[in-house]
């Protein structure tokens, strides 16, 4: 498996705007069947795909915000599985980044004693729970074994990703996990674990809610069904096309109102 040379965990905010650019890369994790997943690197700001032969894309988006709260990374395992992360700190500013810093280390910590995502979520809830910040964290982490083609996971407040299949009726959200509360919220929580086989040709769309939740200039949410059609319309392009035709249809919603919350994106293309 090849997996980035570098794994700095970065904040990724940005919202509904134009002035900053994001340099990405990808990671190609290649099973034993012959198939290819193709995921993006963490870029400067936010995290956007490519397509396999590694065209950069760099769009212009930047947080709500002037420190923001969300945050995602890749943990490589030796046995060439790869653990996705994507998550979101409630508030803004210093004190989420903060609680965002302490949360990446208790969860990258737990990783290292567990394969199983619910039993990492039961264990990182208690350490986050015991900072006592009043906060709490929004967190998806998936676990990809390209050798079974699989992706396990558990979701705590964070949005189901999107799922697309080229023979499937359209769009649609993974399966629910049956506990789903933030981390943090409360002290103990049956978290649970699902899993996903994947095929070929599948599109997975990671993402954390200011995406959803981005306004119009009447406070209007953008809202899961135009972010699937949006999706749905081009998902036969590559990845970067893909990227950009989302990143457009929600600026054009936009219109230069004002957001209030950090977006970050992940794509995972089964090729």
């Amino acid at each position: 498996m090849h997996v980035p040379d570098r794994l700095g965990t970065q904040a990724a905010p940005g919202a509904a705007a134009t002035d900053q650019q994001v340099a990405v890369e990808p990671v190609q994790v290649v099973g034993d069947q012959g198939l290819e997943l193709s995921v993006p690197k963490p870029g400067a700001q936010v995290g956007v795909g490519v397509d396999p032969v590694g065209r950069d894309q760099h769009p212009r988006w930047f947080p709500a915000r002037v420190v923001g709260g969300d945050f995602y990374d890749f943990i490589p395992f030796e046995d060439r599985r790869l653990g996705v992360v994507i998550g979101d700190v409630s508030g803004k500013s210093v004190p989420a980044s903060l609680l965002m810093v302490a949360s990446k280390e208790i969860v990258y910590s737990r990783a290292l004693t567990t394969s199983d995502p619910g039993v990492l979520f039961r264990e990182s809830n208690r350490r986050i729970y015991a900072i006592k910040r009043r906060m709490f964290v929004s967190l998806g982490f998936f676990l990809l074994d390209p050798d079974a083609m699989s992706l396990r996971y558990a979701i705590g407040g964070q949005p189901l990703p999107i799922l697309l299949r080229p023979t499937n009726g359209g769009p649609c959200l993974i399966d629910p996990p049956e506990h789903r509360l933030p981390l943090g919220a409360f002290r103990d929580v049956p978290y649970d674990t699902r899993e996903l086989f994947l095929k070929k040709g599948d599109l997975l769309f990671f993402y954390t809610d200011g995406f959803t939740e981005a306004m119009d200039g009447e406070m209007n949410p953008y809202g899961e069904e135009r972010l699937m059609a949006s999706l749905e319309a081009r998902k036969a392009g590559t990845l970067d096309e893909v990227a950009k035709g989302v990143l457009s249809d929600i600026r054009d919603y936009v219109g230069g109102a004002e957001q209030y919350d950090d977006m970050t994106f992940l794509f995972l293309r089964v090729e």
